[in-house]
């Protein structure tokens, strides 16, 4: 397996079914293909800090371009100690996504967030709105984009990972296997990973990858001087 961290910890929660992502579709009507501003490309290496990384890059990227002022390795420590299992780096890897949204709460940097469950709701937001952060299964074969730059959830399940998918979301895409649709990822890699550090997940991947044991998040962002 290669050497690229993981460490997003699925963390259910039905209370989060009371948090969802509100409507969007009229927004987003009419809207075909949008590209949000992103900034570089980060790399956790081989840490279990992605909840850390994905969370950190909502907050750089647009429409609302935070610049923090700690380190993405450091909110994921701050999710660690926010989150329901005991103990933190180096003797325990990995934390949820809730964790670490819950940290930029703490923070002051979100007022809220909500959650979705399912590929529909996600995409209209990420048309209308700005991109968001899956927590997913990783499986094997994503590590290693194909040709074309996407990912395909095949072989095992080797990890959970946290990612902020959406910079880029097009409906009318034509993806490999004949299907129409995508979202670009943005991964915590480095550039040499993928496409430059970035990736292709088709709709309908999306849409298996957060029925299965995902989610997408998505928080009210505060801007800060």
């Amino acid at each position: 397996m290669p050497d690229f961290g993981l460490g997003r910890i699925y963390a259910p929660d039905t209370n989060d079914h009371r948090f969802l992502l509100p409507p969007r579709q009229a927004e987003a009507k009419g809207i075909v293909r949008r590209t949000w501003w992103a900034g570089d490309v980060l790399d956790q290496g081989n840490t279990s800090a992605c909840v850390g990384y994905s969370t950190y890059k909502f907050l750089q990227a647009a429409p609302v371009r935070n610049k923090p002022d700690f380190t993405p390795f450091g909110l994921y420590l701050e999710a660690q100690a926010l989150d329901p299992w005991p103990g933190e780096e180096p003797d325990v890897k990995g934390s949820s996504v809730r964790a670490a949204m819950k940290a930029l709460q703490a923070r002051g940097l979100v007022s809220g967030y909500h959650w979705a469950f399912s590929c529909e709701p996600a995409i209209d937001h990420m048309l209308a709105v700005s991109p968001m952060v899956f927590g997913t299964n990783w499986y094997e074969r994503m590590f290693y984009p194909d040709k074309h730059g996407y990912l395909w959830p095949e072989g095992v399940i080797v990890g959970g990972h946290a990612w902020l998918g959406g910079v880029t979301i097009d409906r009318e895409r034509k993806n490999p296997d004949g299907t129409v649709g995508a979202i670009r990822k943005i991964g915590s890699w480095g550039r040499s990973w993928g496409q430059g550090g970035r990736a292709w997940i088709a709709f309908h991947v999306l849409d298996r990858l957060i029925r299965e044991d995902g989610e997408a998040a998505i928080a009210t962002e505060v801007l800060k001087a």
